[in-house]
Parts: C-alpha cells; structure tokens; sequence
C-alpha cells in the first residue's frame, strides 16, 4: 500500500543539493508522481523499494548528488563475449534473489554507446533536413543520448544476493552493496547496452539476450489502462496482448531462475534508484554512496564507445553525421539546399 504525504518544496530542496545527507521529513507519496501510460515516473532523489514504498535517498545513503555519475569512470573494460548467452545459472538454494525492473531512467552518464545503424539513421535524417537548410539540418538531427545509470543499494545481509537486473533501455547499472553483503552473481537482461559499475571485477556477471518482450505486469494507475477502462471495452483486446507478453516474461523469467519475476521485485516505468533489502533502520547504518567516478565500469561491445561531456559529444557525433551523410548524398550537401 502507497501512503504518505509528499513536500514538493522538500524535493525541490533535495534536489539543489541542501543538506544532502539529512533526510526530508515526512513519507514519499509515489501517487503524486506522474503516471504516464505505463506508470510512474520517479524523480532523482527517490529510491524504489520491493514493498513498493518509495524513500528519501538519503535514508538509505550518504553522499549522493544528482550529478554525481556525470564524470569519468576510474576504469571502462569490454565484457569478453561468452558472458552473452541465453541460459544463467539458477540461484542455488540459500541464495536471495532479488529483480530490478525499470523500463527506463533519467541519470546521465559520461558514456555514449552507439552503433553504425543509429549513426546511419541519424545521417539520413542530416541529409533529408538538409534539403530544407543547414540549421534546420542541425536543429532536427539529434546525438543519442549518453547511457543512464541506475542505482542499486543492497542491503540484504541474511544470504548471498543474486542480483536480477531488467531493463529494455541502454542502461549502466550502479551497484551500491552495504557492509557486510555478499553478491554472489549479477544478471542483466536486456537487448541494448547494458554495463555494471562496481569496486571489484570479480562478481561473475552474467547477460541473458534471448528473452521474449520486456513488459512488466499492468496496474491500474497505468494511464493505458486508464484509458481502456475508459474505452467500454473496445480496447480490451489490446489489454488482453499487453498482459500476454507479460506473463510471457513471467513464465520464461520462472524457467531461468526458479521463481516468477515478481519475486522480491523493485519495480517502475522510469526510477533511478533501487533497493534491494530493508532500509536501514540506523542513519550510521546508510550505505556511501560511489559515483561512477570511483567506480570500474564494465560493458558490452558496441561499434562506437565514447567518454566525453554533453557538449563535447555533441560536436563529435554531428561531425561524424555529416560525414556519413556527405557520402550518402555523394559529395557536398550544398546543392541539397531548398531552392537548388
């Protein structure tokens, strides 16, 4: 059950950085958050939680800034690419596993990571908007945007974790273990590029790519299924699909690790931080938050890998859009220009 009462002004205030490590009085409300068609978004400075109430970050952690991810990692290697397959492992038994699935997040990074398709893509964009003139070329040709991170505080110390990470989105997973938690394994499921940043490069880490549609299960806040139980049944159907490739994820999730996806699950349409155990009940007891910048970072291959700052980035990738797009239209892209 969600509860609580919700400060926007509070958040507003955590947000700029006041008294970072002090935590906000009163609860978080997530139902004060906006629901979009597939449910809330979650705003930097809240942390899901298995039991679906959202905290104060700072009742789990110290030291985090909301751009505390956007430096330099200490160190970026490749996963060798036997760590791709379509079979894990289960958790042995004695193992907590726990799941964060979060279709997207808004926490920037200093990674770029992109493909020949996407830069294609982009350069013909460049050179259908050229036609129309340089800046409007510019204007409507937009850089991918840099890998976001998220967050994942464990604080299960009863057993060995075994770590589910889901995300459809390009996405560098942070992981934030207390003292004294075990991580026996990381999985990440998703089709893009995902990464772990971590302290050590021991904890086997694992990339499942074989998995049917990352949905997650439909609710009754979902805008969507707001506007079905509008429509009078004549969008049931759809309804119906949507909860079908659901429990198609449900059923292959329980066959790669013994149980169904919504066990001990962190859960959300767009957050940037998730618990994984209980909220520690003693402010001493929070765990250091580490930035990327601390952190070594690992991530799988694509075509294009680039560490840079915003706007550094943007300048190197609409460089190499022009390039590809002069090649596209086969020499200069001036005789493009309206009115040639």
């Amino acid at each position: 059950m969600l509860r609580g009462a919700f400060s926007v002004a509070v958040l507003a205030a955590l947000l700029a950085g006041c008294n970072a490590d002090a935590v906000p009085s009163g609860e978080v409300n997530v139902k004060k958050f906006v629901s979009k068609l597939r449910g809330y978004l979650v705003p930097p400075g809240v942390v899901m939680t298995q039991s679906e109430q959202p905290v104060w970050i700072q009742a789990v952690t110290t030291g985090y800034s909301k751009s505390a991810n956007t430096s330099e990692p200490s160190e970026v290697t490749m996963f060798e690419d036997d760590v791709e397959s379509c079979i894990v492992p289960e958790p042995f038994q004695g193992e907590y596993l726990g799941h964060v699935f979060f279709s997207h997040a808004k926490q920037a990074s200093s990674l770029y990571s992109y493909s020949d398709d996407d830069l294609a893509r982009s350069a013909k964009s460049y050179v259908k908007w050229h036609k129309r003139g340089k800046d409007q070329a510019k204007r409507y040709t937009k850089p991918v945007r840099s890998i976001d991170v998220i967050d994942v505080f464990v604080t299960e110390t009863s057993q060995p974790v075994y770590l589910v990470l889901t995300s459809p989105s390009k996405v560098l997973w942070n992981i934030h273990p207390a003292a004294d938690v075990k991580i026996a394994r990381i999985v990440l499921i998703g089709h893009e590029t995902v990464g772990v940043a971590t302290d050590e490069l021991t904890t086997p880490v694992e990339i499942l790519r074989c998995n049917p549609a990352l949905l997650r299960d439909p609710k009754p806040h979902w805008g969507f299924v707001r506007n079905v139980r509008r429509s009078g049944g004549r969008d049931d159907d759809l309804l119906d699909k949507n909860r079908a490739l659901h429990r198609k994820f449900a059923f292959w999730y329980k066959q790669h690790f013994n149980a169904w996806s919504s066990h001990n699950q962190v859960v959300a349409n767009r957050a940037n931080h998730a618990l994984i155990g209980p909220v520690p009940d003693d402010l001493d007891a929070r765990v250091p938050y580490k930035p990327i910048a601390e952190r070594k970072v690992r991530m799988t291959n694509n075509a294009h890998l680039v560490i840079s700052d915003q706007r550094a980035f943007k300048t190197l990738y609409l460089s190499q859009v022009k390039q590809l797009a002069e090649e596209i239209a086969g020499g200069s892209l001036d005789s493009l220009a309206a009115g040639d």
